[in-house]
């Protein structure tokens, strides 16, 4: 068989099956991410937050920013602050 046409063969089965793991991973990612969904809303449903606090705030963003404002850089304070955000 000429060298050629064996490469192309096996070329074609490698893609195919390449292409047949691609979709069903794709198929896989779908399954996951809306199961992810439905049981985030089942959570919400029941008055549950499904991405709780685990920790106390004690200071806001704003507030930290205000208090902490004097310093220069590199200063350190031996002080521990609970605040949280979005970024």
């Amino acid at each position: 068989m000429d060298p050629t046409v064996c490469f192309i063969v096996l070329f074609l089965y490698w893609f195919t099956e390449f292409c047949s793991l691609l979709i069903l991973m794709c198929f896989l990612l779908q399954q996951y991410y809306e199961n992810r969904l439905k049981t985030l809303d089942s959570l919400k449903a029941i008055g549950v937050n499904p991405y709780p606090h685990k920790f106390p705030v004690g200071i806001s963003v704003a507030e930290y920013i205000e208090k902490y404002k004097s310093l220069s850089d590199g200063e350190k304070l031996d002080v521990t602050e609970c605040l949280a955000g979005n970024t």
